[in-house]
């Protein structure tokens, strides 16, 4: 297992005080914190009672500590039962082989269905990477990291029965909707992402 230099996590539980409402849950990493607010108003805009809490964060699929954060927002202790699981993690421990992300992808699984066995779980591709400053041009080293992930999210999926959303196919060639940085979208990107997870979450 590595670690980045500086982890980072969000946890954040939307109308936490609010009983009877529909909750959707969003975990993955800072591509899902920039959208996760558009998803929210356009749930919002949808049904009045539908809201959305988030875990995002940095860890890889191998870090026992994300398993442990996992479990803390799927946890009987807040007592909040979710509609749909969105899952969207393959952009960071890039030291993982494929069979190793696997496993990771298939714990988590694991998990969201003990702690919330009613809900629809929604596995998400990754996005793309872009070189730097040439959102036009894909990485060709980064880039094959989401592509071989993507197949693995595809298999799993399958497997279980679980729905795919294709945030990659969302935005791959959209250069208006990319940041300089290749990696993290502008308001037109994370607007694009949100409408497909809205979509999903609500099918």
């Amino acid at each position: 297992m590595q670690r980045e230099s500086t982890e980072w996590a969000d946890f954040i539980w939307n109308d936490a005080g609010t009983d009877n409402l529909t909750r959707f849950l969003l975990v993955g990493d800072s591509i899902c914190r920039g959208y996760r607010s558009f998803v929210q108003k356009k749930l919002r805009a949808i049904d009045t009672k539908f809201t959305v809490d988030t875990y995002s964060g940095s860890r890889g699929i191998d870090d026992p500590i994300f398993f442990a954060e996992l479990e803390l927002m799927l946890g009987k202790t807040n007592g909040y039962r979710y509609r749909a699981v969105h899952f969207n993690n393959g952009l960071h421990g890039k030291h993982l082989s494929i069979e190793e992300y696997t496993a990771g992808l298939e714990k988590a699984m694991q998990i969201i269905h003990e702690y919330q066995p009613e809900a629809k779980i929604i596995l998400a591709t990754s996005t793309p990477v872009t070189l730097e400053d040439l959102p036009g041009v894909l990485d060709p080293d980064e880039n094959r990291i989401p592509v071989t992930r993507n197949g693995a999210v595809r298999n799993t999926a399958e497997k279980h029965g679980f729905e795919v959303n294709d945030l990659y196919s969302e935005v791959i060639n959209n250069e208006a909707c990319v940041q300089l940085d290749g990696v993290h979208f502008n308001e037109e990107g994370y607007e694009i992402l949100a409408d497909a997870v809205v979509n999903m979450l609500i099918k």
